[in-house]
């Protein structure tokens, strides 16, 4: 998958810093995410198919987050 632009990452950093860090569950998800993330990258690289799948649930979610 490429790299997002500029703006979708500052999106999803803001959410993190700004909701996510500043709750239990929040901070539980955050400590969670950077453990399972690399791994599953890792083991979906190869399909290709997914990238796409992948990009647009992304995208929503960046949609529903945006301030």
């Amino acid at each position: 998958m490429s790299a997002f632009s500029g703006l979708c990452i500052l999106i999803l950093r803001n959410y993190r810093d700004t909701y996510l860090k500043s709750t239990l569950l929040g901070r539980i998800f955050i400590r969670m995410y950077y453990y399972v993330s690399p791994k599953l990258v890792q083991r979906l690289n190869d399909f290709n198919y997914l990238h796409i799948f992948i990009r647009i649930l992304l995208n929503k979610i960046i949609s529903l987050v945006k301030v």
